[in-house]
């Protein structure tokens, strides 16, 4: 009893009563990769450090709850100073080698002059410092027309930020105890999964914020508005298809049929609306660039053995495959909102997973759709959600 007492004190005093271990270690683990790959070892046992550090010493301090607010709204605000900072003055340096932002500059430009922006091209510097020209289009509708407003005030990267302050917002509503609070303002802005994304002027937390914005409006039971903004997440990249089958699950094993019917005709207009204008102006090239798949014999030629499977519908089958399975873990298994949060970067990880394995190689960047639901992942105990009322 003794020894189980001792271990509980301990365990206390690294994480708290209010915190679960296993998505924290899951989010070091794979902050610890992307830190490794750029900067080495001795920098990830740095990282690591810090974290429990920072871990021990809020659970630790003693202040009040209007300063604690107080360190957390500096927190915040300093966090968005930072990454306009980084934008403006640290990114540019590496702007001519990121393909994504070039594309979105080059394919606004051309829907602002009335041109198909799925003929645009653009330039690329590559590791080898020869500058090549891209040409394929391959950006859903939504990606384009929410990159167009922040093209016109002059920044693309800045929906990057709102994305941020968007699932920052959802983090300080997910929690309820002002230490977790703190802590996840502090692991979320200052994660170096986030810092590279903002470096490598990305949009991939566009779609995620919008994804666990539908999750947080079906609390509230505004249908109309997790159409929408699921609609919109598909709508910018087709992996969120996969990470919101298990809210997907959790919906319609909770909702009445009423609501399921009226959530779907919502979508199916709202994704009309979006996706026929484009269709309508631009059809074949549009369905070409997006869908076509021209990389089968290069892929099977890296890895042979992807000889063994059908080359047209490989990742189709995969995809396919995964969804079902999260859809029916959702549907059956889940009951807290941290399980849907983990499921969901569960289902971003087996994804991702397998097609890395398919391409040989691994994009970095991306490990922020499997990290960002982590930080909605941690539990919070009843004692302490009394203490806040």
């Amino acid at each position: 009893m003794k020894v189980k007492k001792k271990i509980i004190e301990i365990k206390r005093f690294l994480i708290g009563e209010n915190w679960n271990i296993y998505p924290l270690i899951l989010l070091v683990f794979l902050t610890s990769i992307l830190i490794y790959k750029y900067f080495g070892a001795l920098l990830v046992i740095a990282y690591i450090t810090l974290v429990i550090g920072l871990k021990i010493i809020i659970q630790k301090i003693k202040f009040g709850k209007k300063t604690m607010k107080i360190v957390i709204y500096l927190v915040i605000i300093s966090t968005i100073i930072s990454q306009i900072i980084i934008i403006q003055f640290i990114a540019p340096k590496y702007a001519g080698r990121i393909d994504r932002n070039n594309m979105l500059i080059a394919t606004s430009q051309k829907v602002i002059e009335g041109k198909t922006p799925y003929d645009a091209t653009w330039w690329v510097v590559f590791p080898d410092h020869k500058e090549k020209a891209i040409g394929r289009v391959n950006v859903l509708p939504f990606t384009i027309l929410f990159a167009i407003p922040f093209y016109l005030i002059g920044n693309i990267a800045y929906q990057e930020v709102l994305a941020y302050v968007v699932i920052l917002f959802l983090l300080l509503k997910r929690y309820k105890n002002v230490k977790n609070k703190l802590l996840v303002s502090l692991l979320f802005g200052g994660s170096p999964i986030i810092i590279f994304d903002i470096i490598g002027l990305n949009d991939l937390l566009v779609g995620i914020s919008l994804l666990f914005l539908a999750i947080y409006l079906a609390k509230k039971k505004k249908d109309i508005w997790v159409a929408i903004t699921m609609v919109c997440a598909f709508l910018t990249r087709p992996i969120f298809l996969v990470m919101s089958t298990p809210f997907i699950g959790v919906f319609l094993k909770k909702a009445t049929w009423r609501r399921v019917i009226k959530l779907s005709l919502t979508a199916v207009i709202i994704s009309l609306m979006l996706f026929m204008p484009f269709y309508m102006m631009w059809g074949g090239k549009m369905l070409k660039s997006v869908f076509g798949n021209d990389s089968g014999k290069f892929l099977v030629e890296k890895n042979p053995l992807l000889k063994q499977f059908p080359n047209r519908c490989r990742a189709e089958i995969i995809t396919i495959t995964i969804m079902i399975l999260f859809f029916i873990i959702g549907y059956a298994g889940i009951k807290k909102e941290r399980q849907l949060y983990l499921a969901t970067s569960l289902s971003a990880g087996l994804f991702l997973g397998i097609m890395y394995f398919i391409r040989l190689d691994i994009d970095y960047s991306q490990l922020i759709w499997i990290a960002s639901p982590l930080f909605f992942a941690f539990k919070e105990t009843r004692r302490l959600k009394n203490e806040e009322k």
